[in-house]
């Protein structure tokens, strides 16, 4: 059995920790990703944690409107591009808005813009910066409201997304379609979307009128990076039937394996603490908005170690490129 190991810890009270472990899934994809992951591990690659959507820590709607809006500042005064928009309230529209600028600032992840390209590193972080806050932001909302109805256990919108600054990308081969899925359980490590632009679930979602069509992409790279869902997804009757007319209507069939709708689970988290799985979810949302950065991470066959890496302060929300 291979096992994943991550010593979550405070950010700045890093000796106070506790650790989650995961099953890795037994299909190709998941040994492929494996394999990616260990050499990740191995090497001198920055990591770069994000923690989404918790409720309850620093992260709250506040602070990072205040993150936003600092970095739309940057990018105005450094003068090429105009962004008219300051954040002061929540709403999709804006957040729409805001995720479009990014898009035409930074360009295709492997073919950047001229206009990123020849920023400075500041200018640069701030253009990053766009997509990254207003996404937490969106994740915040969501759970906010999921919370205040009374579905906070099993709505989808926390998590903990792992990239990899330079790592290595293969592309992800079509027998590896059947195995993206809507189905997601609490805690799912799944494969993380390794490019810019949104997936369609997401433009859906999202009711996304300003991204253009073309950054609108399935999966298409599979990378040592991944996120961990810290919640349930179950499509009902309702949500199917929409997204069904919204494909549709883009002329795309929402049986087409090729799109690749949802996520593909790499590994089944391991619940060791005896508690039940509906306060499981109670405590580790909570535990995790205060415990937003990893200290560590060690991968397992059986007991052997197969490699492990220390981190440090891996939350610089804007360290990735």
């Amino acid at each position: 059995m291979y096992q994943l190991q991550i010593e979550f810890c405070h950010p700045q009270m890093r000796d106070e920790v506790f650790i989650l472990k995961w099953k890795l899934l037994d299909h190709m994809a998941a040994a492929v990703w494996l394999e990616l992951f260990i050499e990740c591990l191995k090497s001198e690659d920055i990591f770069f944690s994000r923690f989404t959507g918790f409720i309850g820590g620093e992260k709250n709607q506040t602070f990072l409107m205040q993150q936003l809006n600092k970095c739309i500042d940057i990018i105005n005064e450094d003068g090429r591009y105009k962004l008219k928009e300051k954040g002061t309230e929540f709403t999709q529209e804006f957040s729409n808005i805001i995720h479009h600028s990014f898009e035409v600032l930074r360009g295709h992840r492997d073919f950047p813009t001229e206009y990123y390209k020849n920023s400075s590193e500041k200018v640069a972080k701030a253009v990053r910066g766009l997509n990254y806050y207003i996404h937490d932001l969106e994740a915040l909302e969501r759970n906010t409201k999921s919370e205040k109805i009374g579905v906070e256990d099993s709505t989808p919108f926390s998590g903990v997304i792992v990239e990899i600054k330079n790592c290595k990308r293969l592309m992800i081969p079509s027998i590896f379609n059947c195995l993206f899925t809507t189905n997601i359980d609490f805690g799912d490590l799944v494969v993380h979307y390794s490019q810019l632009g949104k997936t369609w679930p997401e433009a859906f979602y999202d009711k996304d009128e300003e991204i253009f069509r073309e950054a609108i992409l399935p999966h298409y790279a599979l990378s040592g990076e991944f996120d961990i869902l810290f919640g349930e997804l179950r499509p009902d009757e309702n949500f199917t039937k929409d997204f069904g007319t919204f494909l549709r209507g883009k002329g795309l069939d929402p049986n087409d394996s090729s799109l690749r709708l949802g996520h593909l689970p790499l590994a089944k988290l391991i619940n060791e603490s005896g508690v039940s799985q509906r306060e499981l979810k109670k405590e580790l949302k909570k535990k995790l908005a205060s415990f937003c950065d990893i200290k560590g991470i060690k991968v397992f066959h059986n007991k052997e170690l197969l490699a492990e890496r220390s981190l440090t302060n891996s939350a610089d929300i804007l360290i990735n490129g």
